[in-house]
């Protein structure tokens, strides 16, 4: 018995305030898991507080680059889609000109706009990449 809170003390000893005060009988935890949680919270966590402390660091920084990413790198994204979409309908308008479908006239302009939205993909794909070392740089 225990051994088994050892176990469950070396599992929760890092979890936040939150997380342990969820811990309970009622939301299907084991009496000894409860009781591990409410000595952890009510005990002295000064150990623990830097490794607490850079565990929210390191999330605010994976939040920081989810919404702060490269606005160029997102732009030229954007353009590699527009230019994409419509660049495909309009080869396929240009080669329904006359009485009948020419897959010639598709093919051609198709492939230029397949090949310059992959560029721009690219470039995009770089800037994200050179942003995500500079980040790791700091």
């Amino acid at each position: 018995m225990a051994d088994n809170k050892e176990m469950l003390f070396d599992r929760y000893k890092f979890y936040s305030d939150e997380e342990l005060q969820e811990i309970t009988v009622a939301n299907g935890y084991t009496e000894d898991a409860e009781q591990v949680a409410r000595q952890i919270l009510g005990g002295d966590r000064a150990e623990y507080k830097e490794y607490i402390k850079q565990q929210e660091e390191k999330h605010q920084k994976e939040y920081y680059n989810m919404t702060n990413g490269n606005t160029i790198g997102g732009i030229l994204k954007v353009i590699c889609i527009l230019v994409m979409i419509f660049g495909t309908v309009g080869s396929i308008y240009i080669a329904s000109q006359g009485y009948e479908f020419s897959f010639a006239s598709f093919i051609i302009p198709e492939l230029g706009i397949i090949i310059s939205g992959m560029i721009f993909l690219g470039f995009s794909e770089i800037i994200q990449l050179l942003q995500d070392i500079k980040d790791k740089m700091k």
